[in-house]
Formats: structure tokens, sequence, C-alpha cells
């Protein structure tokens, strides 16, 4: 049996938490389908314009973050959205936080685990 040291246990309580409700938003609440779909991902962003940069940079964020999510779609569809320079901005904006997030989950829990 493993023995952990209590930070290492709530590093890996959370790690768990963490993936658990990222599977949960992408799969039982069905936000998969808007990284799947450009003329969806396109029509929600058209529909919420005042918080369409916010709601891309998340999205950007998110497919980091989650490994099952495909950037592809996001990423063309914040070109078409947004305008070339403007979506590869924040696209820039969305993957840097989403790597940033991605470094830091193995930075507590990485280390302890290995």
């Amino acid at each position: 049996m493993i023995k952990l040291d209590k930070k290492t246990a709530l590093a890996v309580l959370l790690l768990i938490g963490f993936v658990a409700v990222i599977w949960y938003l992408l799969f039982p609440l069905g936000l998969v389908k808007y990284f799947t779909d450009r003329k969806l991902l396109q029509q929600v962003i058209q529909e919420h314009r005042r918080s369409a940069v916010l709601i891309f940079i998340g999205l950007q964020a998110l497919q980091v973050v989650a490994a099952p999510v495909p950037g592809e779609v996001t990423g063309f569809a914040g070109g078409m959205l947004f305008g070339t320079v403007s979506g590869i901005i924040y696209s820039t904006i969305g993957l840097t936080i989403g790597s940033w997030i991605a470094f830091m989950l193995a930075r507590i829990a990485g280390r302890p685990l290995v």
C-alpha cells in the first residue's frame, strides 16, 4: 500500500476532483458538442456577443487542460468570428491560460505522484 503525506493526498484529491468536474462539463452537460461543431460554436458566441471574447478564451483554455477536447474547431471559429489578428490574440490568451493551469496542476500533483 502506498503511503501519502497530507499535502500529497490533498493534491491527488484536488486533481481527481478537477478531472471529475471537467468530465462532467464535457459529457453529461454536453459541452463537447461545442468543440466538434463549428456552426454551433459560432451560433453560441454570436448569441452572447457581450461575453463572446471571454467564452472563446475559456473554451481555448479548457481544450488545453482537457485532453479529449479538440482545439481545431475553436481556433478556426475564433478567426472567423473575431478576424485574423484578434482571433490569434484571443486564442493565444486562452491557450496561455490553459497551459498555465495544466502546468500548475502538474506541478502540484505531478511530482508526488511520480
